[in-house]
């Protein structure tokens, strides 16, 4: 539909569709041999060596998916991938398959291997050096009690989170979701913690930052999650 610009869309419609309204920059965007990443109306518009290239991803959770296509050259490519790291070889797949429809040379095509490497080594960080890189050679002890933290949070966009204080540990329980996960949380220094993630549905586990913040009162009052 979207290639041959075809019903239920009218051509107008199409036309909007893919009309470039912003510019999303990125690190990701200044790939070589590729123009800066235009954000239409749900499509990235790209120009990869003087072609066209219109594509977007999409994800939940255990699922990664791909799809472009060329509107000149009509040609389009989608790649479903069943885990949460699978955005990178389905961007590696789309790209080559481009690469050899443009009959790119092998020294003018994009490092996906290299990419992907240095994407993955940012998004799992996994000790405390890695996501706190400035900590003092001295922790800072928490201001109040550890059990002092427990509480419920809440949130506009994410609802509520319960912190119940187990096991000398701060828990989270958010299986009552459509993304359900368990947390639990280790302090690191000041108010600082290190939150440990756990993905009920894909048994996916991830470490990230959190940090408490005390009000005028000095008792806690908001609590943020990466």
């Amino acid at each position: 539909c979207m290639m041959h610009q075809t019903e239920p869309i009218s051509a107008k419609g199409h036309k909007e569709l893919v009309k470039p309204r912003m510019l999303a920059l990125g690190e990701e965007e200044t790939r070589p041999y590729m123009s800066l990443n235009c954000y239409a109306l749900g499509w990235n518009v790209e120009n990869y060596h003087g072609e066209t290239v219109i594509n977007h991803g999409g994800a939940t959770n255990g699922f990664r998916c791909n799809m472009m296509y060329l509107p000149r050259l009509k040609f389009g490519i989608v790649v479903f991938g069943n885990c949460n790291t699978a955005y990178t070889p389905n961007e590696k797949t789309s790209w080559a398959l481009v690469d050899e429809l443009l009959w790119i040379p092998l020294e003018k095509r994009y490092d996906w291997d290299a990419a992907g490497k240095e994407d993955l080594a940012k998004e799992h960080l996994e000790t405390v050096e890695e996501l706190y890189p400035n900590l003092p050679e001295v922790r800072i002890p928490l201001a109040l009690p550890l059990e002092t933290y427990a509480g419920e949070y809440t949130h506009a966009g994410y609802g509520t989170m319960v912190v119940e204080c187990q096991d000398g540990k701060l828990q989270v329980d958010a299986t009552d979701r459509t993304w359900r996960f368990k947390m639990s949380l280790e302090h690191v220094s000041g108010e600082f913690f290190m939150a440990e993630k756990f993905d009920v549905d894909n048994h996916y586990k991830d470490r990230i930052r959190a940090q408490f913040r005390l009000g005028a009162d000095g008792t806690p009052r908001s609590l943020g999650v990466e």
